[in-house]
């Protein structure tokens, strides 16, 4: 399972503040929580989209018999943990997304750059094993460089 994490900006005062506007095609729900978190308050939203067929069936409809694509549709079900955690610099909001839940996050108040700043804090930059890198510009070159060596960022 994978799951993602967001920081919300200290202006984030709510957890709605944290939601996109619902759309025609996505709702997400908050759910009632079971249990209570130490030290945290938390909602738990369940996104669903409605059934859709799949942008592939036209291109092969005409050569399958009607009833085969009767229930040929696709559809999603994520989720969106939204926590209110208790900080040294006040109460701040953090957002975990499991599939596509990270859709219904308003990114307008996302803390930029939380997950590369973390990462930078928790990795010994002379143990490195790989580097992800972006060249920005008319046109991006990206590019993974692998050492079979723990070694230090200029090697790379």
């Amino acid at each position: 399972m994978k799951l993602n994490i967001t920081l919300f900006n200290a202006e984030t005062k709510s957890f709605e503040q944290c939601l996109r506007e619902p759309a025609r095609n996505r709702r997400f729900l908050p759910t009632k929580s079971k249990k209570k978190l130490p030290d945290a308050e938390h909602e738990i939203y369940l996104v669903k989209t409605e059934p859709q067929p799949p942008k592939w069936l036209p291109f092969i409809k005409n050569y399958i018999a009607k009833d085969e694509d009767e229930h040929l549709s696709n559809h999603t079900a994520s989720a969106l943990i939204l926590l209110k955690v208790k900080t040294d610099e006040g109460l701040r909001y953090f957002g975990m997304s499991a599939g596509f839940g990270h859709h219904v996050i308003n990114k307008d108040n996302v803390e930029l750059n939380f997950g590369l700043i973390t990462t930078l804090n928790s990795v010994d930059p002379l143990k490195l094993r790989t580097v992800d890198s972006k060249k920005i510009g008319i046109q991006t070159l990206q590019k993974r460089e692998a050492s079979n060596l723990e070694t230090k960022l200029g090697e790379f």
